[in-house]
């Protein structure tokens, strides 16, 4: 109940922010981030039909918004990941717990090597993907 009201203000917050391109991008990836939470509280309870609706509509905004998720790319894609998981699509998960090492790495790239290894070492996730990755 209290994610679904998270969604509703980011919802909200979309809307007032289209004008601001900065703006739109932040809240539109948290809100993804917040979805992507949702689907997987509802999976772990059982409501497998919500966790999918919401699983749906993030990638839908993936596919059509793919800079506005990247603050929360990897955790949005590992969620996903966990998502299946959890409903017993195995073959699915695997694909989106692949995206996410993907992502991962090439975030990981992009940074000195001090901050790679905070990177990898300092969230827990990253430490998860790197675990399935060997």
């Amino acid at each position: 109940e209290h994610l679904l009201s998270f969604i509703n203000l980011f919802d909200q917050l979309v809307k007032e922010k289209s004008g601001n391109e900065f703006h739109l991008w932040t809240v539109t990836g948290k809100r993804m981030v917040g979805k992507s939470l949702l689907a997987l509280a509802y999976a772990k309870d059982g409501n497998n039909k919500e966790s999918l609706d919401f699983i749906e509509s993030i990638t839908a905004e993936i596919s059509t918004q793919t800079r506005l998720y990247y603050e929360h790319s990897v955790e949005i894609l590992y969620n996903i990941g966990e998502v299946y998981r959890i409903l017993g699509k195995i073959d699915k998960s695997k694909l989106y717990f692949e995206d996410a090492i993907i992502e991962m790495n090439r975030i990981a790239d992009m940074l000195n090597d001090e901050d790679r290894n905070l990177f990898f070492n300092n969230i827990k996730i990253h430490k998860t993907l790197k675990g399935l990755a060997s």
